[in-house]
């Protein structure tokens, strides 16, 4: 594809994407009562329906993107501008006294802190915070480059060894189950791709006084914690989408509802709605990137309440007879049952995440323009052989 035609193809989804940013923003550091917070909340729903069913770029990678980022900001709107104003008071006295533009860095490190901003003041010393900023700039700079690195060489043992990622006439739904585990490569490319958009903007965000260090943790966790499918989705896998999720879903159960929700079913229910959302969040990318409805990635999500429906139920039923027979609970499980639970995690996400990756792979999103970076690494170990030699 020419380069001022793949330009100009990507360019007009994602200016209308940034528009939609703006939006949000402005609309939430305006000084309103809930109930016109709430009503301009429709003006956002407007916008993500038209860049959502309306525009394309026909690069199933970025349109996948876009879609999946477009969704997140509308749960992130529904929330703040819906869910927050109706359920809370205390942020309405910091933005009554705040000028314009106080008003619109709050509005900023609202929407883009994976914590949740409850105010724009710094609470550290300005030389303390300046040490603090650069020494994060340079640590997360630090992994921005590995995590490029890292995804050029997934994407690169991708292209060069897996066919159901590449190859439409190969369906990752019924392949044989070593190869239905190469789809944890996919999560490790997700690993990689999001600290590649989430570190620069961290990076720009604080280096430039717009956020403190502290607003922008690590997307991931330990490794090591996945040996069930409830600390995968809850510790280890990226919260970037969990407090909106988990607000919404309360919201919905308990102002919606009217549920009681110190009931375990109610909690269940609260966690399947998560899910649902998520679900319905890379459902639209999904769909973006099939140019039609295709909801995958919300069955994928849709299974996982069950695998911890079936976990609770197991450690249950171990504790119960643990009891019965006289012996103490271990507070941590040991190795032997943390590699049946890594054995079990690799079980249940080979056989689940087919049913989200192979309508994307079907659509071309590995071998989509967009797909980048791919061959970096190979580039730069023959230079440097050949510098060497």
């Amino acid at each position: 594809m020419p380069v001022r035609e793949a330009f100009l193809s990507y360019a007009y989804p994602f200016s209308i994407f940034i528009l939609l940013e703006a939006q949000n923003v402005a609309l939430l550091a305006r000084a309103e009562t809930s109930r016109a917070k709430s009503l301009s909340f429709f003006s956002v729903l407007a916008s993500w329906a038209y860049l959502t069913c309306f525009v394309s770029s026909n690069d199933a990678f970025f349109d996948n993107a876009i879609g999946c980022n477009a969704t997140n900001l509308l749960l992130v709107s529904f929330r703040l501008l819906i869910v927050e104003p109706n359920t809370r008071t205390n942020a309405k006295p910091i933005l009554d006294s705040a000028s314009g533009w106080q008003r619109v860095k709050w509005a900023y490190k609202t929407r883009t802190s994976a914590r949740g901003s409850e105010n724009y003041k710094d609470k550290c010393k300005p030389t303390d915070l300046q040490r603090k900023r650069d020494s994060f700039v340079r640590e997360r700079l630090l992994w921005l480059i590995l995590s490029f690195l890292g995804l050029d060489i997934l994407n690169e043992i991708t292209h060069l060894y897996n066919p159901y990622f590449t190859d439409p006439n190969y369906m990752l739904s019924r392949a044989p189950w070593p190869w239905k585990l190469t789809g944890l490569l996919h999560t490790g490319m997700v690993y990689c791709g999001l600290n590649c958009m989430y570190h620069p903007w961290a990076i720009i965000s604080v280096a430039t006084g717009a956020s403190e260090p502290r607003e922008w943790p690590y997307l991931f966790g330990n490794l090591k914690e996945a040996y069930t499918v409830h600390n995968c989705w809850s510790r280890v896998w990226h919260q970037i989408m969990r407090k909106h999720l988990k607000e919404n879903s309360a919201f919905m159960t308990k102002d919606l509802l009217r549920l009681d929700r110190s009931t375990q079913t109610v909690q269940y229910l609260e966690i399947l709605i998560a899910f649902l959302l998520s679900g319905f969040l890379h459902a639209v990318g999904e769909s973006m990137a099939q140019q039609h409805i295709s909801l995958g990635a919300l069955t994928f999500f849709a299974l996982q309440p069950l695998a911890l429906v079936t976990e609770s139920a197991v450690l249950a039923i171990t504790s119960k007879l643990t009891r019965h027979r006289g012996l103490s609970t271990p507070s941590q499980p040991n190795m032997a049952l943390k590699t049946l639970g890594y054995l079990w995690v690799l079980f249940w996400m080979s056989s689940t995440l087919p049913f989200w990756l192979e309508p994307l792979m079907q659509a071309g999103f590995m071998t989509s323009y967009s797909n980048i970076p791919r061959g970096v690494t190979r580039t730069l170990l023959h230079s440097l052989i050949s510098i060497i030699t």
